[in-house]
């Protein structure tokens, strides 16, 4: 193939012969698929056709591809070889989350650059994952001193620098568990399930980390949260389809362990979840904001889905290559809610990533999302434990999610080949394949860890000394989470 084209259009022809090109027109064509492009450089032809406005920015960046000019704005007086292209996307949303809440609050310059590599890769939503006070919540200043928060004007003009790339910057916030931080604040601990904490999976004590679903002072305080948050988005516009929120909703651990104890009880742990969720997407909506959350609660208990909002998208998370997104896919698709795939850049709890994993991970949501027709594909970049991977380890993980959601049949060699030249910027084309590698470290351990490695393991466990009974303690708790997330997921172990 005489274009290393990135990612891989669906339909490539070359004719032979060159062409000079002069100014090509772009020809709006409403039968084109949604963000779909034609390209044609022939003897008779030098035309652009899209179906829109994101097509045609996508048609600019593989014409400059093409012509191996840097600015894709500028096309005029350069020669290319005759090619005739169709293309469109496989899965319209392709998004991003990045986990800012782990002690690395990005700088604005670097959410800037972090949006150039996603639009050059054609992701068109980011999400920034906060939780406690990343994000300069009005009149907490004084409760987190030290820390660095993205404030609400650098969202601002970060939601306007995505938009002018045609990636859609999604609100994001913790609006039910994972709430440690805020619980953990005197004047707040009142507000916890379990103010105390309580014990997490037979392992430890875990501090409170979710809300009372049922106290209407802790209600207030999340709902004032998400007013705050949502004033950096301004007002949604009218008669349109209504902008995301991601209200998260996961992993509420200890519900039904404390306050509510009771009415977990009498009416089941789903039914308190499922209330609280109804009551919190009533408000989002009047915002004028349809909400997102995690299905974690809902797939463990799949006959309640009657039970929540039919508006609601349900996020799928399951980061283990040895898993499959099938049969939670199965459940949404039936119960008729709107759906993403959310795989890993598997990243997170480890040095240098875990890039088998990562690909199996992604290649398999994003056949998934084809087979039942999800509403998206999303690749998680979280900072469990610290966060303690630099950011360019996941950026593979960013371009193997982008890459199958555009054309599953874009090669690893494509997708090293951009990685090298438009992201790492080697003119040798060895760094990207040599991080791969590295990240391929894990495969020497000895034992099979899951949403970790073992050197990350041992590394970040909290034990006063490194002698062997207190190594050989940390082991068997990683063998017992490891065992847990394979029973969660169904994978052999």
């Amino acid at each position: 193939m005489p274009y290393q084209i990135f990612p891989r259009p669906q339909s490539i022809q070359y004719p032979g012969g060159t062409v000079l090109t002069g100014e090509l027109p772009f020809i709006r064509d409403e039968s084109l698929p949604e963000q779909g492009y034609k390209i044609l450089l022939t003897e008779n032809a030098q035309e652009i056709y899209c179906a829109d406005a994101p097509g045609e920015r996508y048609a600019r960046q593989t014409l400059a591809q093409i012509l191996g000019h840097a600015d894709f704005q500028k096309t005029a007086g350069l020669e290319a070889e005759c090619v005739i292209i169709e293309d469109a996307p496989a899965i319209l949303r392709r998004g991003v989350q990045l986990d800012i809440s782990r002690c690395k609050v990005p700088t604005l310059e670097t959410l800037f650059r972090v949006v150039d590599i996603l639009s050059g890769m054609r992701i068109n939503e980011l999400q920034l994952y906060i939780e406690g006070y990343s994000y300069a919540y009005e009149g907490w200043e004084e409760s987190f001193p030290g820390e660095t928060p993205v404030s609400r004007e650098e969202l601002a003009r970060l939601r306007a620098y995505a938009a002018e790339r045609f990636i859609t910057l999604i609100p994001n916030m913790n609006c039910f568990g994972h709430m440690d931080a805020w619980l953990a604040l005197p004047e707040l601990n009142r507000l916890a399930e379990c103010p105390d904490g309580f014990p997490f999976q037979g392992l430890y004590h875990r501090a409170a980390g979710t809300v009372d679903p049922n106290d209407g002072e802790a209600f207030d305080f999340v709902r004032g949260l998400c007013d705050d948050l949502l004033r950096g988005f301004g007002n949604p516009p009218e008669g349109e389809q209504p902008p995301m929120f991601n209200a998260n909703l996961d992993e509420p651990f200890e519900l039904g362990m404390g306050k509510s104890r009771e009415a977990v009880e009498q009416g089941g742990k789903i039914s308190v979840y499922s209330d609280y969720v109804n009551k919190l997407n009533d408000y989002i909506n009047a915002k004028g904001f349809d909400v997102m959350i995690w299905g974690d609660v809902v797939y463990a208990h799949p006959e309640s889905v009657g039970l929540l909002p039919g508006n609601i998208t349900l996020l799928d998370w399951l980061y283990e290559g040895a898993g499959r997104f099938e049969r939670r896919a199965k459940i949404a698709s039936e119960a008729g809610f709107r759906f993403y795939v959310c795989p890993g850049t598997s990243s997170w709890r480890s040095f240098l990533g875990r890039s088998g994993n990562m690909k199996e991970n992604i290649l398999d949501a994003a056949d998934t999302a084809r087979r039942f027709g999800a509403y998206g594909l999303m690749v998680t970049d979280w900072g469990d434990n610290g966060h303690w991977q630099y950011l360019p380890v996941s950026y593979p993980g960013y371009a193997f999610a982008a890459a199958y959601s555009w054309n599953p049949h874009t090669g690893d060699g494509e997708i090293f080949n951009y990685l090298d030249e438009h992201v790492f910027r080697d003119a040798s084309r060895r760094f990207s394949r040599l991080l791969y590698e590295l990240g391929d470290y894990y495969k020497e351990e000895k034992s099979v860890s899951f949403n970790t490695t073992e050197a990350f393991y041992l590394m970040t466990c909290q034990y006063p000394a490194p002698t062997s009974g207190a190594l050989d303690e940390a082991l068997e708790t990683l063998a017992k989470k490891n065992r847990f997330i394979a029973e969660e997921n169904g994978i052999p172990y």
